[in-house]
């Protein structure tokens, strides 16, 4: 599984989120205050504040790795 983030347009503050080059929802930075808000094309938004960029993408990809493994479970 491929999880990546896209920037939409240069210095933009959105990222689109990809798995398996299917979009999956976009990311949306706000660096002064350290929040980023991951808003999925179907279920719940999740909010990461107080960490880096970096430190963001990977707790969102620890995040969709387990949800996207979870539904392919419920799946089979």
């Amino acid at each position: 599984m491929k999880i990546e983030f896209k920037k939409s347009e240069p210095h933009a503050n959105l990222d689109v989120v990809t798995i398996n080059e299917a979009i999956v929802g976009e990311f949306i930075t706000d660096v002064s205050t350290q929040s980023f808000l991951f808003v999925p094309a179907k279920g719940d938004r999740i909010l990461l504040s107080r960490v880096t960029y970096d430190e963001a993408c990977k707790l969102l990809r620890d995040e969709l790795s387990q949800l996207y493994a979870h539904r392919c479970a419920m799946a089979a």
